[in-house]
């Protein structure tokens, strides 16, 4: 019973709280940084709709500098994204789902893929790819 009149205590303390809390107009530089991206997303190809947005971000910073127009160079998301996920070769290792065929197989080898291991059972393909040839 105490632990009941305790957790309803701590409760109230956190709605009471939580109400209290007023919120935060975005600044107009983040708002601008939020626009930026959305219009980015708006003109990416189909085969960049397919992507993780990390990896296409990771792609343009290493091959461009920048992760897009309008766009910051960088963020810290991103760039422990880069250090931890991709070799110093510039590849990163990705799955692959959907249908798997000899010439995804192909295509897949064909685009610098190293490490590949398929399991059409499971519609995966597991290998190493060069980041620029997300692009």
């Amino acid at each position: 019973m105490r632990l009941c009149k305790a957790c309803a205590l701590l409760l109230a303390l956190f709605l009471s709280w939580a109400v209290g809390v007023s919120a935060q107009p975005i600044p107009d530089e983040g708002l601008a940084q939020v626009q930026a991206f959305m219009a980015d997303k708006d003109n990416w190809t189909p085969a960049e709709q397919k992507l993780q947005s990390t990896l296409l971000y990771a792609a343009r910073v290493r091959s461009q500098g920048y992760m897009g127009p309008g766009l910051p160079l960088s963020n810290p998301g991103l760039d422990g994204f880069i250090a931890t996920r991709v070799a110093p070769d510039s590849t990163v290792a990705i799955t692959v789902r959907g249908d798997i065929s000899d010439d995804l197989l192909s295509a897949l080898s064909a685009a610098g893929g190293a490490d590949i291991r398929s399991y059409p059972q499971f519609e995966r393909v597991t290998l190493r790819l060069p980041l620029a040839s997300l692009l």
